[in-house]
């Protein structure tokens, strides 16, 4: 995909834009925002929906639906930080849910770069990651948090079921399995 500085089209550079936003001192100017900036560049009748779109964080089946549209070749002018956007979701979801549990499994956690810094900030919520891909230092002992656990092995039914025998209070769960191909990164 196309990005930042990439060339898209018309547009051989993000940078001047850049240039701009760190200049900006006013940061609810459109423009002081590197994230508006593809909308900005869109012609209104090619996404005419964006405008209209609340902002919604939890999925019901009464949200609205659309088909996937794959973005080849369209300028992006957002920088993907899949750790950091999974760390912040984390980080909301636990603030707003840690209280109904003391503890959270995570079914496709590693590397789990970010884990140890969200069990330091829950520390009453035990976290037990489950992943077959290797986990960062971090995640691991000697390093890991006391309420930080990983287990190298896939989250299957078999391992929900046996979770689900043992629990005798609530539990949070979330969810990063991106493939069934655990092999894969892609």
């Amino acid at each position: 995909p196309l990005n930042l500085a990439r060339a898209a089209g018309s547009r051989n550079s993000w940078a001047a834009e850049f240039a701009l936003a760190i200049r900006c001192e006013d940061p609810t100017q459109a423009l002081a925002n590197p994230h508006t900036w593809q909308r900005i560049d869109l012609c209104p009748s090619e996404f005419p929906e964006l405008d209209r779109l609340p902002l919604q964080q939890v999925l019901t089946d009464s949200s609205p639906q659309r088909p996937y549209r794959e973005r080849k070749n369209e300028a992006k002018s957002t920088v993907h930080w899949g750790q950091r956007k999974l760390c912040l979701a984390e980080l909301e979801f636990l603030t707003q849910f840690a209280s109904e549990a003391s503890r959270l499994v995570y079914a496709g956690a590693a590397p789990g770069d970010h884990l140890a810094f969200l069990c330091r900030l829950f520390p009453e919520i035990q976290v037990d990651g489950y992943d077959p891909r290797p986990f960062s230092a971090s995640a691991v002992p000697p390093l890991a948090p006391p309420n930080l656990r990983v287990h190298q092995v896939c989250f299957t039914d078999e391992v929900a079921r046996q979770i689900a025998s043992e629990a005798d209070a609530p539990i949070l769960f979330v969810s990063d399995i991106r493939t069934a191909d655990w092999q894969s990164d892609k």
